[in-house]
C-alpha cells in the first residue's frame, strides 16, 4: 500500500503574507517618530490602517475559533456529565472526614483538660501529704534546729518525693530565715512552690488522631463587620495594610468623580481614539 503523501493542514497556521504584512507594520511602528501634526496625521493613519488588518486576520479565523469554541464546549459537556457526579461524592465523603477531624480534636481538647484536672488534683494531694509529714516532724521536736536536721535528712531519703522534696525546701528555707523576714519569706515561699510544684506532676497528653495519607489543617472564615473599626486599626498600626485589598475600578471611578482618596497616588493619563 503506498504511503499517504497528503498534506496535514493546520487550521490554526498563519499564512505567510499574513506574517510578512504584520512584521513589516510592527517595524513601521518601531521606525515611527512624534515631532509635529503631521507626524500625529500619519500616527492615525497607521493606527486605522492596523485596525482594518486586525479585522481582517479575525474575520478569516472566527469560522475556526467558532468552530473549535464549540468542539469545546461540547467536549466540556460530556466531562462535566462525569465529573460532577463525582465532585459531589468527593465533597459528600470530604465532609464526613472534616466533620469527625473537628470532633476528635474537641474531644482530644476534652479529654486533655480532664487530664490536666486530674494532675492537679494528684498534686494537691501530695503537698497536702508532705505537710501532714513536716507537721509531723514539728510536733516531734519543738525546737527549730531539730526540724532543720529532720528537714534535710528527709531530703537525703531517695523515697522522698520530688513534690515532697519541693515542700521541704520551702519549709527549710522558711526555717533558715531570720524571724524578722520570716513571714514575708514564708509566703513568697508557699507562692513559688505551688507554681513550681503544678508543673512538676507529668500529665498524660492524649494521642492524636494519625491515619496515614491523611492531614489536615487549620482554616479560618472572616466577616467584616465594621468596616470603619478595621481601616482605623490600620491607621493606627495595629492591622497590616494589606488587609485591606484595593478595588481598583471603584477607586478609578472615586477619582474621576474628584473624591479626595487619602493614601492613594492619583495620575491623569491622557487615552486617545481614532475612527
Amino acid at each position: 500500500m503506498a504511503p499517504n503523501t497528503a498534506l496535514k493542514i493546520d487550521p490554526f497556521a498563519v499564512e505567510p503574507d499574513e506574517q510578512e504584512e504584520v512584521s513589516l507594520v510592527v517595524r513601521e511602528a518601531k521606525a515611527l517618530t512624534m515631532t509635529c501634526n503631521d507626524d500625529l496625521n500619519r500616527g492615525k493613519e497607521f493606527i486605522l490602517a492596523v485596525k482594518a488588518l486586525k479585522k481582517k486576520i479575525k474575520d478569516h479565523h472566527a469560522p475556526i475559533i467558532k468552530s473549535a469554541h464549540e468542539t469545546h464546549k461540547i467536549a466540556k459537556g460530556k466531562e462535566n456529565e462525569l465529573i460532577n457526579p463525582l465532585d459531589q461524592a468527593e465533597r459528600i465523603v470530604r465532609n464526613l472526614c472534616e466533620d469527625f477531624l473537628l470532633l476528635e480534636k474537641r474531644r482530644q481538647r476534652e479529654e486533655q483538660r480532664r487530664l490536666d484536672e486530674v494532675a492537679q488534683q494528684e498534686t494537691a494531694r501530695k503537698m497536702e501529704a508532705a505537710k501532714t509529714k513536716i507537721a509531723a516532724m514539728a510536733s516531734a521536736t519543738k525546737d527549730e534546729a531539730g526540724q532543720i536536721e529532720q528537714l534535710k535528712t528527709a531530703l537525703q531519703d531517695a523515697k522522698t518525693t520530688d513534690i515532697e522534696a519541693a515542700v521541704y525546701r520551702s519549709q527549710l528555707s522558711v526555717l533558715e530565715t531570720s524571724a524578722e523576714t520570716r513571714a514575708q519569706v514564708a509566703t513568697e515561699e508557699q507562692a513559688q512552690l505551688e507554681m513550681g510544684v503544678m508543673v512538676a506532676e507529668p500529665v498524660p497528653v492524649v494521642e492524636k488522631t494519625k491515619v496515614e495519607g491523611v492531614s489536615e489543617s487549620k482554616t479560618y472564615t472572616v466577616e467584616v463587620t465594621d468596616l470603619k473599626a478595621l481601616c482605623a486599626a490600620i491607621g493606627r498600626g495595629e492591622v497590616p495594610a494589606t488587609a485591606v485589598k484595593e478595588v481598583a475600578s471603584k477607586l478609578k471611578g472615586f477619582a474621576k468623580d474628584g473624591i479626595k482618596l487619602p493614601g492613594c497616588k492619583v495620575a491623569e493619563k491622557v487615552q486617545a481614539s481614532f475612527r
